[in-house]
């Protein structure tokens, strides 16, 4: 997808609690289209933005080589409860 595209996809993905694999090509995302993933996985504005960023997603995309994204997405395929990504 591009970066548009992106922001459309994490922007459907805020409130979802069950799709943990989501494979596409992520490969030529600029920051445009990595930080609206960034801020779905981990909204750090506050710790309620943290708590209710989506920690079920657990794979996104197959040629992932932003490590930010990377540790988020592991924390999510570690921790089930939400509330343990979030502390």
């Amino acid at each position: 997808p591009s970066d548009d595209e992106m922001v459309d996809i994490a922007t459907a993905l805020e409130r979802n609690t069950t799709l943990k694999h989501l494979n596409i090509d992520l490969t030529n995302l600029t920051m445009n289209g990595k930080d609206p993933i960034l801020l779905l996985l981990c909204d750090t504005k506050n710790i309620t933005a943290t708590y209710n960023s989506n920690h079920t997603l657990g794979v996104l995309g197959y040629e992932m080589r932003d490590s930010k994204i990377s540790s988020y997405l592991k924390l999510n395929k570690k921790y089930s409860d939400k509330r343990l990504v979030a502390a």
